[in-house]
């Protein structure tokens, strides 16, 4: 591992922990729309992290930003089909897709959604996806060598 390497290794870590942080903060305010809208960006993060480590193992190459950027159920239906995440944890990820959907898209309507039992269920899914990165990462090295 290179400086750099280690670096920005310890800036991920540093950034995943006031994400974290925060969410616990705005939980204790009472703040659930907040700690929702932090906890399922770091899930985002870490699908869209998986499946750029995914693709640059199987294609020796980056893919590209509008690959990245493709939506989120595109992405878990990839690395479910690669069976890089379980099926199990491709459903945790749709529904709490669908569950974003629906508490953003009215969120003027849906205030009181935003609730403590919201931020659980997707904190649960961060770290399910945070856990199945690590596996994966393991996985991909043996797989794709």
């Amino acid at each position: 591992m290179t400086r750099s390497t280690v670096t920005s290794q310890k800036a991920k870590y540093e950034t995943f922990k006031r994400a974290f942080d925060n969410v616990a903060a705005y939980r204790n305010q009472e703040n659930y729309l907040a700690a929702y809208v932090v906890t399922f960006s770091i899930i985002e993060d870490r699908l869209r992290a998986l499946y750029v480590v995914w693709y640059r193992k199987k294609n020796n190459s980056d893919p590209t930003s509008r690959q990245i950027n493709d939506s989120l159920v595109k992405l878990v239906n990839i690395l479910a089909n690669d069976q890089i995440i379980s099926a199990e944890l491709a459903a945790d990820l749709k529904n709490e897709a669908r569950r974003r959907n629906e508490l953003m898209h009215a969120a003027m309507w849906n205030l009181d959604a935003f609730s403590n039992e919201a931020v659980e269920m997707a904190l649960k899914t961060a770290r399910n996806i945070n856990s199945a990165g690590r596996r994966a990462a393991t996985k991909l090295k043996k797989i794709l060598v």
